[in-house]
């Protein structure tokens, strides 16, 4: 067949139609609107980001190796006098960290929540840092405002205090007055700061890569320490992320049905990533309250009791704010802070700062809650069971002897809240926390930032309810709790009967029906398949094998690249003053004989060995 192929359009030429009348005639047709339209790309949810230089990089960089230099000069200079302890090694950290100022001080008090990797002394100790800096210019201040609100400061504002009422390594915080007379507080961030984080975090970075790849720590190992710190560095910044979250936990404590908490009301309108505005409150700082009671202040007292305020009761609510947080909220307080709690009249709770937060899946929600059932009951092998959950998953470890290391220290902290003759701090959830942690890092067991967060809004959380009334014990207190999530469950069930016997049963219920439905056959299968899997097991001493074979070839690689760059060097350096080139078997043979290069072998054979053990160093199960 003859092909006939064209580049010339095809023009289309109807059929000639026959005349029919009465049929074929013409029809009204709609006019379209023929302004043109363009094409809308739409809206995605803003985050902050921050730019790096690397010059700055490098400056920082110099900080943190001075500050490493300091530290370990003056831990060798305690060994020589003989008191070199780790709570000197602590405070020592602690002083650095303060002394270097700006954003090491906000490092150090995000760093004081990684008791699973650092010794709770070094966490009590940089848990101490006060993170107070001088205030910068109230004119760089109000040039954020107003790029943040698109109008001058004036427009904005009734009355401006340029003296801030707090100064921190983030941010200063401001007194205004709007326009409708209502007080509030606005909260700026520092100009470049985000910059000048990301830059030590760079430079972090660079040191624990090197660190890493010489072997001084497992390769790995800090990862996920550095992405979580990043996080919560970035989390710290972004203020329109914590303004989101203050504004839910208002929301979700109106809902709650109880009056005595709440959190400020945010001007979203007047809201950026670089500025909040939100409601002023007064009343009577946490801080304060707990000086009055350990220092036993009259003059203080005398404001508690005129505002009525029972520090007891104050306990109990902040105990029951932490568990509404952490069962029925979406997120929980995860650094609370005396500075960050207003107590008004009538022990009425206000909640600011919601720049660290944590957040559970359910399936951790319920190990939670059964985890404290079983320590009501007093079962600390159930207790044991339930908070391993929190940790999955697990490693390769020995789970027998982790669930029993568990159950023991749970026992110990069975033990010391039901003794009449202990010290209130041993009535907190201390022992129990502090145990699990050493627990998890004895079997080499990861946590993360979220079970860190966790852990560290109980301690807290504990640790002020029990400075103010040092009876109180908070397994009692979650029952009484539990009381309240019942109720709560009773009302939505009746609520959610009453509306379907109304209105009658809708589509909902046959969907919620075919999935249970499906549901349930998947995991019949999932039963059928694990029944049906050998119980021995080599995939865990295979991987091993194999990690360990894939490491000597990588070995294998770096030494013929070493080995090619060394006879490359040779050569030209030969070339370069006689213009003659050796032989490759006597250029090889004076190569492999340098000094320089077998030490640079044997450094790469100890990296490539110290990386198998540690891998080979992994339990089984």
């Amino acid at each position: 067949m003859k092909s006939t192929e064209t580049n010339q359009p095809i023009t289309l030429h109807p059929r000639p139609r026959k005349n029919q009348p009465g049929v074929m005639a013409s029809l009204p047709r709609r006019e379209f609107i023929t302004t043109e339209t363009t094409e809308v790309t739409p809206p995605m949810m803003q985050t902050a980001g921050f730019s790096i230089r690397y010059s700055q990089v490098l400056r920082r960089l110099a900080v943190w190796c001075y500050s490493g230099f300091s530290f370990t000069a003056g831990n060798f200079w305690n060994a020589v006098r003989g008191v070199n302890t780790e709570a000197k090694r602590a405070e020592r950290l602690r002083h650095i960290f303060e002394n270097t100022g700006g954003t090491f001080k906000k490092i150090g008090r995000l760093l004081a929540m990684r008791i699973d990797i650092l010794p709770w002394a070094y966490c009590v100790e940089l848990s101490k840092i006060v993170d107070e800096i001088e205030p910068f210019a109230v004119d760089d201040a109000i040039e954020v405002i107003e790029k943040a609100t698109n109008k001058p400061l004036a427009e904005v504002f009734a009355q401006f205090d340029p003296d801030p009422i707090v100064s921190n390594s983030v941010a200063c915080v401001y007194q205004a007055i709007l326009h409708n007379d209502v007080k509030v507080a606005v909260k700026v961030r520092r100009p470049k700061i985000g910059e000048l984080f990301m830059s030590d975090l760079k430079a972090l970075d660079w040191m624990l890569d090197t660190a890493e790849f010489l072997s001084i720590i497992r390769p790995g190992f800090t990862q996920n320490i550095r992405r979580e710190l990043r996080e919560a560095i970035e989390d710290e910044l972004n203020f329109m992320l914590e303004a989101r979250h203050q504004a839910l936990f208002r929301s979700e404590a109106k809902k709650s049905g109880k009056k005595f908490f709440n959190a400020p009301h945010i001007y979203f309108e007047l809201c950026s990533h670089e500025v909040t505005v939100q409601e002023f409150t007064e009343g009577m700082w946490l801080w304060e309250l707990l000086a009055a009671v350990e220092h036993d202040d009259q003059e203080a007292l005398t404001r508690v009791d005129q505002l009525n305020i029972d520090p007891k009761l104050v306990a109990k609510r902040l105990m029951w704010v932490n568990f509404w947080g952490l069962d029925e909220h979406l997120l929980f307080r995860a650094d609370l802070h005396p500075d960050e709690v207003i107590v008004g009249e009538n022990s009425h709770l206000t909640f600011i700062d919601f720049s660290s937060v944590g957040a559970m899946s359910s399936e951790k929600r319920q190990a939670m809650q059964q985890a404290m059932y079983y320590a009501w009951k007093r079962d600390p092998l159930e207790m044991a069971q339930a908070s391993m959950v929190l940790l999955e998953p697990l490693p390769p470890i020995d789970t027998i002897k982790f669930t029993k290391d568990l159950e023991s220290n749970y026992w110990q902290f069975l033990y010391a809240i039901e003794s009449k003759h202990i010290e209130w701090w041993e009535r907190t959830s201390a022992r129990l926390w502090l145990g699990f942690v050493k627990v998890a890092r004895d079997h080499s067991v990861a946590m993360s930032i979220h079970i860190l967060r966790l852990i560290r809004a109980c301690l807290l959380n504990d640790t002020i309810a029990a400075r103010l009334c040092n009876r109180i014990d908070h397994v009692r207190e979650y029952q009484k709790f539990t009381k309240y999530r019942a109720k709560r469950a009773r009302e939505r069930v009746e609520e959610r009967l009453a509306s379907q016997l109304q209105d009658g049963l809708d589509g909902r219920v046959y969907l919620q029906i075919e999935e249970l439905a499906d549901t349930s056959e998947r995991l019949f299968r999932q039963l059928q398949r694990v029944l049906a899997t050998p119980m021995l097991k080599f995939n865990a001493v295979l991987d091993k094998s194999v990690y360990s074979l894939a490491i000597i070839f990588r070995l294998l690689g770096h030494l013929v690249i070493v080995t090619l760059l060394a006879l490359g060097i040779f050569y030209a350096k030969e070339w370069r003053m006689s213009q003659q080139l050796t032989n490759f078997a006597n250029a090889f043979m004076r190569i492999i004989s340098s000094r320089t290069y077998l030490m640079v072998i044997l450094l790469l054979l100890v990296i490539n060995i110290r990386t198998i053990l540690f891998r080979l160093g992994d339990k089984e199960i």
